[in-house]
This record gives C-alpha cells, sequence and structure tokens, in this order.
C-alpha cells in the first residue's frame, strides 16, 4: 500500500493560536493491532510511522498518532498532490525564498537563489524535493513548514479567506482532491477556514518534533528514533493547551556523529545500553563492544581527529579524553561504572534561531 509523504499534527489553542508539528515520516512508532480489508487481524508492531496507512488508511495512522504522541484528535484531512496543486494555484502561487539555486534532477526542480512565486507542479516539487538537500527529511520538512506558512500568509494578506466568493472556491480546491473524517463535512471545513482567516499569521508558528538520531531496525530499515523528554514537552503541552517550555538547546559541535568511528569497550548492561544509545545518536559503530571491565568512562583519540573529539566530548560530558597517537579515524570508548548516557548534540547553522517559525516571519529572514 502507499505510505504518507508528509504528516503534520495542527493544534487550534483557545486563544487562536495555531501550532503545527512536523512528524518524521520514519518515525519509529509502535503501530496499534487492526484488522486489515480482508477481516485479518494484525497485532500491535514496531515499525516507521508512515507505514500505518499503508496497513489501515487514515484511521491506523490517525490512531498510530494519537497513541504515539498522547495528543486526541479531533480530526484529519488528507490532501493528495492534485489537491495540494489545486489549492496553491488558488492562492495565484505561494512565494518561496531559497539561499542558493537550486537543481534537483529526481523532481525536475530549478530554482534560482532569492524569491519566486511558485505554482503547479513547480511547487509541488519544492515541497518533495530532498535529493539536493545534505539534510534529507529534516530540511525537507523545514521547506514544508515554511511553504505552508507563507501559503498561510498569502491567504490572509490577499483577504482570500474573508472573501465568501474566494474563500469557497479556495475550499472547493482543497474539497475536491482530499478526504476527511466522516464527522467533518464541506460547511464545517468552510467554517474553520474562515476561523483561520482571522488568525494573525505571527500565531501560526511551526516546529519539529526533536529527535535524538537514527538507529537500524534491521527489515524496517534506518528509524528516526524521537528525544522523549523534548517530544513530551511538545504533546503535553498541545494536549493541556499550554505554552511548550523552553528546553537548554543541545551542544553545538562541528561533526555530527554519523561522521564519527566509535568502537565501544565494555561488560555487562552498561556496555549494552551504551551499544544502543550510540546507535540510537547516529554514531558509525565499528562492531559490538569489546569485553572489558573500566571504572571510568574516558574517550582514546588520535590528536588528528580533535575537532571530532569535541562532539564526543560533548555526548559524554565528564569523560576523559586521553591522546592516543597514531590511533587512526576510529575512537575508542571506554564504558566505565559512572556512564551516564549519551547527551543529544546539534550540528546545525549557527545563524539558524532557535525560535519556531511563525507564517509571518520574512522568508528571506
Amino acid at each position: 500500500g502507499q505510505r504518507t509523504d508528509t504528516m503534520m499534527l495542527a493544534h487550534v489553542g483557545r486563544g487562536g493560536e495555531v501550532t503545527v508539528v512536523s512528524l518524521p515520516r520514519d518515525s519509529l512508532a509502535t503501530i496499534p493491532a487492526y484488522t486489515d480489508e480482508n477481516g485479518e487481524q494484525h497485532g500491535a508492531s514496531e515499525e516507521k510511522l508512515n507505514a500505518a496507512y499503508s496497513y489501515g488508511g487514515a484511521p491506523l495512522l490517525v490512531k498510530t498518532v494519537e497513541e504515539t504522541t498522547g495528543v486526541p484528535i479531533d480530526h484529519y484531512l488528507e490532501v493528495n498532490f492534485a489537491g495540494f496543486v489545486k489549492m496553491v494555484n488558488a492562492l495565484g502561487g505561494v512565494d518561496v525564498c531559497v539561499p542558493a539555486d537550486i537543481y534537483d534532477p529526481p523532481s525536475g526542480l530549478e530554482l534560482p537563489a532569492g524569491r519566486s512565486t511558485l505554482k503547479g507542479r513547480d511547487a509541488l516539487a519544492y515541497v518533495r524535493a530532498r535529493s539536493f538537500d545534505p539534510t534529507a527529511d529534516i530540511g525537507r520538512m523545514k521547506r514544508q513548514q515554511t511553504f505552508v506558512g507563507s501559503m498561510v500568509h498569502k491567504a490572509v494578506s490577499s483577504e482570500v479567506l474573508l472573501d465568501p466568493a474566494k474563500a469557497t472556491g479556495f475550499v472547493d480546491a482543497m474539497l475536491s482532491s482530499m478526504r476527511v473524517d466522516q464527522s467533518l463535512d464541506n460547511a464545517q471545513v468552510l467554517e474553520l477556514t474562515r476561523r483561520l482567516a482571522k488568525v494573525d499569521p505571527s500565531q501560526v508558528s511551526f516546529r519539529t518534533v526533536p529527535v535524538v538520531g537514527e538507529k537500524s531496525m534491521g527489515a524496517i530499515g534506518n528509524v528516526v528514533v524521537w528525544d522523549g523528554p523534548g517530544s513530551s514537552d511538545i504533546f503535553t503541552a498541545l494536549r493541556n493547551d499550554t505554552e511548550i517550555p523552553k528546553r537548554p538547546a543541545a551542544p553545538r559541535v562541528e561533526v555530527a556523529p554519523s561522521q564519527i568511528s566509535v568502537q565501544l569497550l565494555g561488560t555487562g548492561d552498561s556496555a549494552t545500553a551504551a551499544y544502543d544509545d550510540f546507535q540510537t545518536a547516529g554514531y558509525a559503530l565499528a562492531s559490538t563492544p569489546v569485553p572489558g571491565s573500566y571504572t571510568a568512562t574516558t574517550i582514546e583519540y588520535d590528536p588528528g581527529y580533535d575537532v571530532s573529539l569535541k562532539t564526543l566530548q560533548a555526548a559524554l560530558p565528564g569523560a576523559k579524553a586521553v591522546e592516543v597517537p597514531g590511533l587512526g579515524a576510529t575512537f575508542r570508548v571506554t564504558i566505565g561504572e559512572d556512564y551516564a548516557g549519551v547527551t543529544a548534540v546539534s550540528v546545525k547553522d549557527p545563524t539558524e534561531s532557535d525560535q519556531p517559525r511563525t507564517a509571518n516571519d520574512d522568508l528571506c529572514g
């Protein structure tokens, strides 16, 4: 069956503010037990989040998201590619801004640096393209958030949603190629659209579920693992209609975990836990832990890889660094009795803001 390309969870607060949270499609999730279209029963299983749609359509995906996030979902809207194109065209196109020229052969997308107004297939290619972006799905989700924010800004600023005739045309474009839950009819969608028209774009914010990295799940492939405390903060706030608390930013590093080879040394539960922690955080593990008992956690490194060392030091605060000339590119990490887990790190442009983006932000800002 087909899998969903993009998933966003939207919350409309009592004060009218709107929070949109992007859910990585490859997120590790437990798909609840279900009965397929042939009447065959299936037990709960760990899968990628978007697999739920291929197994049981939108209803199973909604149930999976509810159980994964703990956030009750009142309604869902499923927009296919044709519907997306119609919505963009109904707005007369949507503005985007890119920092550099984009050439993405798989999607056929070509964009010059700076501002552009996208319509139809170009708009669809923009939100789907990812091969040109080294950050892959994460970068694509950020572009999708920016694009949706620009759509909201265009709809409100051009008074499309405040004009009954234009609003009806826009909603008709949506409904002609989309599915909604059975409790949501066309009149309710139109009323919801009119309510959103009164929302200040600065009150529409976009976030992405915080993650700690990827891990291999055998036949399932690589999955994205959420940051437990960070994601819990977001979903608890949505569930209770409260402000999302700010969390301390992860340490900034220059070298990503995926570019660092690590050999773990240790025995017992701590070594097993460390192996899972390092794998989840995205480090390239040389092999399973080499047996050995150690009191303290240490990092052995070749002085030629001192920049990569900073990533490991941020991940293992308090661990002693031991210089070993000639060790090469693979770091040796001993897992001692003091091991307390792997701290998440962040690799990103220092000019990027930690604040959530809103629909009112300058596209080129």
